[in-house]
């Protein structure tokens, strides 16, 4: 044993690899050894693989007494690990039950000499429950004896053929009738020990029948109606368990007498029969029965609620749904079974959560067996309530079982997808709701028509019509019926909405007929040879107005969606992909006036519905192309803002004119004088009022009759002592509907010029729903310019769409804010930022918008505007600049240049020109000699010093500017050096109130300006830049009272001077140590002004606190 002990400690791994490895290995060994042992009686050899120290192992844990007999025809090894594995099956110890009972089975059925019966008294003494063990150890030897007595069934040694010669005197056969009765008995009396054992132990029972059903012993034929006596006249008590036994042995054993073994409690030996099924159902249900002393009620056991469904249910599922190949008759009727045995048990409205849920499992087993025919008979009543109701919510208990059943009918209909139909049925019929993915917050119906094919969604169009109008003799509410009408609509444009349904042209073009009859039309009477679906019958009802607006808003919606799917369309021998046809290549445009085209697009988008939001911007993403001047004219004027004054005059005239043509028809139609008019006037109110009572009245008498009251037509006062107090209530609310909707006329008829003239007031108390609307209403104009833009950005017609845009960006509300946003998008994103440009302009055009950005650039205050504006002028330049018409737009710049520095309330900033010369440097270069000369003219310090920082940035361009003259900059740079000299200078003598940090700006633009003359201009360097008086202007700094304090600021002059003198000596010395000393005068200045510096700030906060406040 010293090769076979280890094996056993990894049979109780937790791997499952593990456990079969050590199984193979342990049984390998074991046959091995068996195949070398000769019985001692024979040949008095001992085993060939036993020692004495192994003996002596043994012993020790087996005892002293063996009277099991293993021992005279097994080698020691297998004998001790039958022992071993048997009293195995009682360890707790991680999964030894498992690999115990796995090595133990394969063992039996490998040794041929052991008996069944040596086996079942090991397994039955090796797990007996004594009184001092606790709970745990109790159910310990309960699995064990389970789990030994199904090896010993599995192994096939409970029905094994042959006999062994168990001593030198003796033989017994290896399985025997008491041997198998044995079992079955052990196995009944575990099931009544637990009832949490009883489904396993049964399941035994059912797996030794079948076993014995397949043997070849002699006494198979005895040993049916012994295990029938043990199983129906000595245990009397029915459980689920004995069903699916009973069921199973019907079917193997037919010639029993089932009618004597199922009575009393089935009167019908076929357990599925109709008559047996109330029966049935307590039982299956398995909770306790009070009455079981009843005559007609089977003795039940009532077991433990667990989730796992109980294998009965297989069984029955087996019989009564064998499936389409199978060809044995159905023992009953699965749709009474269901209706029964489920529906009204199970599922009933007393039912316990946990029977609910089974319940739930059953339905889930069944559908995959159920045909076309079946289907329906799952889909019960109390079945669909639940399910909807634990659908719905999720805080209710079943509400993952629920869903998970949702998601099993939606993997069943994909499996088989002519069946989609007839499940959609289900889902919204009688025992459904129409309502069904709204009511469960799913889209299981929706799931289930992407899954269906095209002849499943033919049928399920038909039954929508079919469900369109009621009986022709109904009392239904009319709400419903509109409710339901509604529904439908909605249900056909979901078809055509979904791209993942298959599309048809047949059902498609159904579709739209209703739409258009329903919507555009009244029918009035039925032509049943029409090829309109709709016109087949006559709706009774009639359609109301809102199902008819209902009918034209979805009418339009679906063409909308039609045009943005694409369909694989056949031309010749090549198929390709198109949006916007039907599969026949159908539904294309024909050619019209772009204008006309246009402005059918902007009439679609004054209502907000998916056609325009689609359709209008595909159609006019086509036609970009083809726009003309006068189109975009018609566009831009959507934008504009229109006087109410305006309007209002518009308005009264339009009124003038309407009653002018209606004096002008009474007129024709009599000459007599005013008075006589005048009663005609009135005589045409009188009818116009007699019109309107008529139609009043014709609503009335619908609310009535479809309450089952008769209008009036005799004495009232009999027919009013024939309506009682319900049928009043009953008409009431419709009563009030029809006048509601009747003031609702009114008001609407008297009010409409009001919303139209709210529409555009702008300085009066508004409708915030009608602005809301002119608001949209404008965004999905700005849409169709945005298209544009993007579909033709060289074309010159962008340029006439710069001011509009402008004016929306700087002329709108806060509570335009959006509109405002998407028109600084389509210039900032779209427009200004394209890299192409715009060819064959108006240069007269580009310069007229030009001169209005630059003036609304100096009287706007709001910086983000302002950089919106310095963006459209740029854009503006380089499209003058390709057409080579620029030199007006610099004039521009420079007289908002003058602006800027000479008047104390321009709007303008130097971003605004920085941007401008860091762009277009070259022809930034002209406004040099403006910002020189404007700097000394500038309004206050703080703009001359902006002024100065401007030309530290032009100079710091010139390597950019290719084409620049030498010459130029010599000239410039002299007369800058000029006058920074004589700024400094008059600063040292007072004569100019600049502070340190501004002095400091002037000395970097004189050195900016100091080493680009150096790069360009070599040999007048010296002279134009003079050091000498640089060194003097150091020292003057230096002795300055003012200044003295900033060291940082002599030193700059010093580097001025050593960068005006390129001949010295020391030049290249000081050149590299320019940047330290650069970084220590600056910090020396900065040091040193500190509390300058703090002293600005403080003054600037006040000014600024100052002109807050007023």
């Amino acid at each position: 044993m010293s090769t076979t002990l280890p094996l056993f400690w990894h049979l109780s791994s937790a791997s499952k690899k593990e456990r079969l490895d050590a199984s193979i290995k342990l049984i390998g060994a074991l046959e091995q050894f068996q195949s070398q042992f000769v019985p001692a009686n024979d040949s008095g050899a001992t085993s060939g693989s036993g020692s004495d120290e192994e003996e002596e192992e043994e012993e020790d844990k087996e005892g002293p007494s063996k009277s099991d007999g293993l021992d005279f025809l097994n080698v020691q090894d297998v004998s001790y690990s039958i022992r071993r594995l048997i009293r195995g099956l009682a360890s707790p110890r991680e999964s030894s039950r498992l690999g115990f009972a796995v090595a133990l089975t394969e063992l039996l059925s490998r040794v041929q000499t052991v008996t069944c019966s040596q086996i079942v008294a090991l397994i039955v003494n090796g797990s007996k429950i004594q009184n001092s063990m606790s709970g745990q150890e109790e159910r310990d030897v309960l699995f064990a004896r389970l789990f030994g007595l199904t090896a010993v069934i599995q192994s096939g040694l409970v029905v094994r053929t042959g006999t062994l010669n168990t001593s030198a005197s003796a033989a017994a056969d290896v399985s025997t009738l008491s041997s198998f009765e044995e079992v079955i008995k052990e196995l009944l009396l575990l099931g009544e020990k637990k009832s949490w054992l009883r489904e396993s132990a049964w399941w035994t029972i059912r797996l030794a029948m079948d076993t014995l059903k397949d043997s070849q012993v002699t006494w198979r034929d005895d040993a049916v109606p012994k295990v029938m006596q043990q199983l129906f006249v000595d245990y009397d008590i029915w459980s689920p368990e004995k069903v699916a036994l009973t069921l199973k042995l019907q079917a193997l054993y037919p010639d029993q007498d089932w009618r004597k073994l199922c009575s009393p409690a089935f009167k019908n030996p076929d357990l599925l029969h109709t008559g047996n099924l109330q029966n049935l159902a307590r039982i299956l249900k398995e909770s306790a029965v009070e009455d079981n002393d009843g005559k007609d009620v089977p003795k039940t056991t009532a077991g433990n609620w667990k989730p796992q469904l109980h294998f009965v249910w297989d069984t029955i599922l087996e019989q009564l749904l064998p499936g389409q190949t199978s060809s044995q008759s159905l023992p009953g009727s699965f749709q009474e079974f269901f209706r029964i045995v489920v529906d009204e048990s199970l599922f009933s409205s007393t039912a316990s959560v946990e029977r609910k849920y089974w319940g739930f499992e059953v339905f889930q087993k069944a559908l995959p067996r159920v045909t076309q025919d079946t289907m329906p008979m799952l889909f019960t009543k109390n079945f669909m309530r639940t399910w909807i109701n634990h659908l719905s919510k999720p805080d209710r208990y079943l509400h993952k079982i629920a869903q998970k059943t949702a998601t099993d009918v939606q993997a069943f209909v994909q499996n088989n997808p002519q069946l989609g139909f007839a499940l959609i049925l289900q889902l919204t019929g009688v025992n459904g709701n129409h309502q069904f993915d709204k009511l469960t917050k799913t889209k299981t119906v929706d799931n289930i028509l992407t899954t269906m094919d095209a002849e499943g969604i033919k049928n399920y169009i038909e039954h929508l019509l079919g469900q369109m109008n009621g009986p022709s003799q109904t009392t239904e509410d009319i709400r419903l019926i509109n409710s339901r009408r509604s529904w439908i609509i909605e249900q056909l444009g979901g078809l055509i909405r979904s791209g993942s349904i298959p599309k048809n042209d047949d059902w498609v073009q159904s579709i739209l007929d209703l739409l258009v009859v329903h919507g555009l039309f009244i029918v009035k009477k039925k032509d049943e040879k029409s090829r309109f679906l709709a016109l087949h019958s006559m709706p009774n009802p009639v359609f109301s107005d809102e199902l008819r607006k209902s009918c034209r808003t979805r009418l339009l919606a679906c063409i909308s969606d039609l045009n943005t799917q694409t369909s694989v369309v056949k031309l010749s021998e090549k198929t390709s992909k198109m949006s916007a046809v039907a599969s026949d290549g159908e539904f294309q445009g024909s050619k019209k006036p772009v204008d006309v085209f246009v402005d059918t697009i902007i009439g679609f988008l004054e209502k907000s519905t998916a056609y325009m939001r689609t359709v209008g911007n595909q159609v006019f993403a086509l036609l970009s192309g083809a726009v003309q001047e006068s189109t975009i004219d018609l566009i831009v004027t959507q934008l504009e803002r229109r006087d109410p004054a305006e309007l209002l005059k518009d308005a009264n005239e339009d009124v003038e004119m309407e009653d002018i043509d209606e004096n002008e028809q009474d007129s024709e139609d009599s000459d007599d004088e005013s008075d006589e008019a005048d009663a005609g006037d009135e005589g045409d109110g009188d009818s116009n009022d007699e019109e309107e009572d008529v139609v009043l009245r014709r609503k009335i008498e619908e609310a009535l009759r479809v309450n089952g009251i008769e209008a009036a037509t005799g004495d009232s006062d009999e027919e009013e002592e024939l309506m009682d107090d319900d049928q009043m209530m009953a008409i009431d609310e419709q009563l009030a509907a029809v006048f509601k909707t009747r003031a609702n006329e009114k008001k609407i008829g008297k009010g409409e010029f009001i919303v139209r003239f709210n529409l555009h007031r702008s300085h009066e108390v508004i409708d915030v729903d009608v602005q809301r609307e002119a608001t949209h209403f404008k965004n999905r104009v700005l849409d169709l310019v945005d298209t544009f833009v993007k579909k033709q950005p060289s074309s010159p017609l962008i340029l006439r769409l710069l001011s509009p845009l402008i004016d929306l960006v700087s002329g709108t509300g806060l509570d335009e804010r959006q509109l405002s946003d998407k028109a600084k998008s389509i210039l900032r994103s779209r427009i200004t930022k394209s890299k192409d440009i715009p060819q064959d302009i108006k240069s007269e055009l580009a310069l007229t918008i030009a001169s209005d950005v630059h003036t609304r650039a100096r009287k706007v205050h709001s910086s983000d505007i302002l950089a919106t504006l310095s963006q459209c002028s740029l854009y503006l330049f380089r499209v003058l600049a390709h057409s080579q018409s620029e030199e007006p737009l610099i004039q521009l710049y420079q007289e908002s240049l003058a602006d800027f520095l000479t008047r104390k309330n321009s709007a303008l900033n130097s971003t605004f020109f920085q941007d401008f010369i860091r762009r277009h440097s070259p022809s930034a270069w002209a406004l040099r000699n403006d910002l020189l000369d404007l700097s000394g003219r500038a309004v206050n310090a703080y703009r001359q010093g902006q002024a100065y920082q401007l030309l530290e940035t032009l100079m710091s361009q010139l390597p950019a500017m290719e084409n620049v003259n030498s010459s130029e900059v010599a000239e410039f740079t002299s007369r800058l050096q000029e006058v920074l000299l004589e700024v400094v200078t008059d600063a040292c003598t007072d004569k100019k109130s600049l502070s340190a940090a501004q002095l400091k700006e002037v000395l970097k633009l004189a050195l900016v300006a100091a080493r680009q003359n150096h790069r360009v201009n070599r040999a007048s360097h010296t002279e134009i830049w003079q050091p000498d008086s640089w060194y003097s202007l150091a020292g003057r700094l230096s002795s300055s009272e003012r200044f003295k304090k900033s060291t940082g600021l002599p030193k700059m002059c010093e580097q001025l001077g050593r960068i005006s003198n390129p001949g010295d000596v020391s030049l290249a010395k000081v050149d590299a140590s320019a940047p330290k000393m650069k970084r220590k005068a600056e910090e020396s200045f900065e040091m040193t002004d500190t509390s300058n510096a703090t002293n600005a700030t403080k003054k600037l906060k006040r000014k600024r606190a100052k002109a807050d406040k007023t």
